[in-house]
């Protein structure tokens, strides 16, 4: 079993999205205070026991904090004594336990903490260096940092791991992406632009954008932004400026749907009577 080229490929889209989102600075990712002794806590009696529920909790403040740990002992190992990546490991680490928890999971619980930020690291190293990362080298440091627990790494775990993050990430992404796109920006450009094509001016754009606050958030991200403009402009149009329903549907270019299920949710906050009207 070998990491395949499609992998591969998903890694470097998914690096390269994160890196253009969040403007990555890969110069510094240590911002925090390293001792010169490398003594990390493990002597404390209630050590392993905080790990581990930080590990499989909720994330509250400093959670990440044992991610970012155990990733600068693993890094040091691998690179001679030099911490590399704790910040973008974390950051990939929260955006997972993220997405497992939306899709109701327990967040990581289950996962071995070190195998699922050495398949971070893979996929970080490898797409800083535009090519495979010696998996094994890898491993073999990882292997020697000790942690809460006593499995070793495995190339097997790592690829297993590699593909359960892309598959979670990229589904919380695309959920991300699509619910990001209801805000009311996207709604307003929507909105402008059927309006424009209608002819109207800027005062009742002006009046209709305003119509846009007295809708909760709730309705907002339950719709396309397309279909939430098409449905106040055709409210503004029929019930409020009083054009003809038919002229109204044709002139926006409404749908059917648009119409039967989003006008009426929209029409109960802005105190007009529902009346719809089949597009022929």
């Amino acid at each position: 079993m070998s990491i395949t080229n499609d992998m591969m490929k998903n890694i470097f889209r998914y690096l390269n999205q994160r890196k253009d989102k969040n403007n990555v600075n890969n110069k510094n990712n240590n911002k925090y205070p390293i001792r010169n002794e490398l003594i990390f806590g493990e002597e404390l009696s209630d050590y392993y026991q905080s790990f581990e529920n930080v590990h499989h909790s909720v994330y509250e403040k400093n959670a990440l904090y044992p991610v970012k740990e155990l990733t600068t002992r693993i890094t040091i190992e691998l690179y001679e004594g030099e911490p590399r990546h704790v910040d973008n490991v974390a950051g990939i680490y929260g955006e997972l336990v993220k997405a497992r928890v939306k899709k109701g999971m327990s967040g990581l619980k289950g996962f071995n903490m070190k195998g699922v930020i050495v398949s971070i690291l893979f996929m970080i190293i490898s797409h800083e260096h535009k090519s495979r990362l010696d998996m094994n080298k890898l491993i073999s440091s990882a292997n020697k940092v000790r942690s809460s627990t006593s499995t070793k790494i495995t190339s097997k775990m790592i690829l297993r791991y590699i593909k359960m993050i892309l598959d979670n990430i990229k589904q919380y992404n695309t959920q991300n992406s699509n619910s990001n796109d209801n805000d009311n920006v996207s709604i307003e450009q929507e909105l402008k632009r059927i309006a424009i094509k209608i002819g109207y001016t800027t005062k009742p754009i002006t009046e209709i954008k305003k119509m846009i606050k007295k809708l909760p958030i709730k309705i907002l991200k339950s719709h396309q932004p397309h279909s939430i403009a098409s449905a106040l402009v055709y409210i503004y149009m029929t019930y409020l400026s009083k054009v003809n329903k038919k002229e109204a549907i044709r002139a926006i270019g409404i749908s059917q749907y648009t119409l039967n299920k989003i006008v009426p949710k929209l029409t109960t906050y802005f105190d007009v009577p529902v009346s719809i009207v089949k597009v022929n």
